[in-house]
């Protein structure tokens, strides 16, 4: 997912604004939030927005990424992967967050187009990027807006706000593409709504979605770019999260 502030694109969901979902199918317990709006229907799952709201920031690591133009043999997405085995959610992303920085800091590149079906997962379980026309090369950086409804351009913190929606997809299953067809989400989207988070009872909890990632999640959805963690902090979260799912 892409993001630019003061834009609305059904390709992602979106620009440098924050959306709040709750899938409730994946949950009997939600943590609830003051101002939430009806929920809407994606499909068959309610989806509840709430208010705008921020979080603290992260810390540092390093490694390389490897494009890869077609899938081979041993080599599956990272969603097939998720379907086919009993991930550990928090190490993928970890890799592919490894990728991300190393196309930002390495290739001086934005990837442009971060989604479940872009991170690709190899039988030993390596990490890598899909080739995507979507990836450019950086021209500024992550700034605030002059004056309302700006357009600012694509730098690495679009990157850092689609890696927060591949978490989420990650650990949900809900598809932000999906989302972002439904006009009554996006409608939030512009008034800056964002996730209410799945409560200590749901399956994404189950999974390891923790009070640390959720607060990272929030932290990259910042509505000013500038705000927004390195890719380099993104992975400093994951990491603590690898230990504890380790201990």
């Amino acid at each position: 997912m892409r993001a630019h502030q003061g834009e609305t694109n059904t390709d992602s969901i979106s620009h440098d604004t924050r959306i709040a979902i709750c899938a409730q199918e994946h949950s009997k317990a939600m943590l609830p939030r003051r101002g939430t709006s009806p929920s809407v229907m994606v499909g068959r799952t309610p989806v509840t927005f709430v208010s705008a709201h921020s979080a603290s920031r992260c810390s540092d690591v390093v490694c390389p990424a490897l494009y890869v133009k077609d899938l081979e043999n041993d080599v599956h997405s990272l969603e097939e992967h998720l379907t086919l085995n009993s991930a550990d959610r928090a190490s993928l992303l970890f890799r592919a967050a490894e990728c991300v920085k190393h196309v930002h800091e390495v290739h001086r590149e934005i990837y442009g187009d971060i989604k479940l079906g872009n991170i690709l997962v190899s039988a030993n379980g390596s990490v890598r990027l899909r080739h995507s026309v979507k990836t450019t090369t950086i021209t500024s950086e992550p700034r605030e807006s002059n004056y309302p409804n700006e357009k600012l351009p694509m730098t690495t913190a679009t990157d850092v706000y689609a890696f927060a929606w591949l978490i989420f997809h990650v650990y949900t299953d809900i598809d932000p593409q999906e989302l972002a067809l439904n006009s009554e989400i996006l409608r939030l989207i512009a008034a800056g709504a964002k996730p209410t988070r799945p409560g200590p009872a749901t399956i994404p909890a189950k999974r390891g979605l923790d009070d640390a990632i959720w607060e990272l999640c929030l932290c990259c959805w910042e509505i000013s770019p500038a705000a927004r963690p390195l890719m380099a902090e993104v992975m400093r979260v994951l990491e603590i999260a690898i230990g504890k799912s380790a201990m």
